[in-house]
């Protein structure tokens, strides 16, 4: 989404991964502050969809989003029973159990991972994901 664009999820789950930024401004439907006058100054009120970034698959049970913004990479990983490799190795990531049973396994550790469990990759170290079930995995674009 571009900059000023105000959205929320009030229903199931969403992945978000942002670029840096020094003005995420918060709308409401929270207990934390929200700057009303900062966030009128800032959000665009043009309505429309920007549409859906259709995912490029690199390799079995993976799938890659590509987006417009060079800071990030984001990942889908679809395990079904065969090991899986965690792409972009050269570089730390974080991988997000979405949905099923995951195990996240490289030469120095194993992970067991269910729905909301999330791990550290370690840069320089292949890791692979075993079981079934969906996992993202963010990581830096900018190398």
């Amino acid at each position: 989404m571009p900059p000023g664009n105000l959205h929320a999820y009030l229903s199931g789950g969403g992945i978000e991964i942002m670029a840096n930024s020094d003005n995420v401004m918060r709308g409401g439907l929270t207990r934390k502050y929200v700057n009303v006058e900062g966030l009128l100054a800032i959000v665009d009120f043009t309505p429309g969809f920007r549409g859906l970034i259709t995912p490029i698959q690199e390799s079995r049970g993976v799938w890659r989003y590509p987006t417009p913004a060079p800071e990030f990479e984001l990942w889908r990983i679809e395990a079904d029973g065969e090991a899986v490799p965690v792409p972009a190795s050269t570089s730390g990531r974080i991988l997000l159990v979405a949905d099923g049973d995951l195990t996240a396994s490289s030469p120095t550790a194993k992970l067991d991972l269910v729905r909301g469990g999330a791990a550290l990759l370690a840069a320089g170290e292949e890791a692979v994901v075993t079981g079934r079930g969906t996992a993202f995995v963010g990581g830096p674009g900018i190398f």
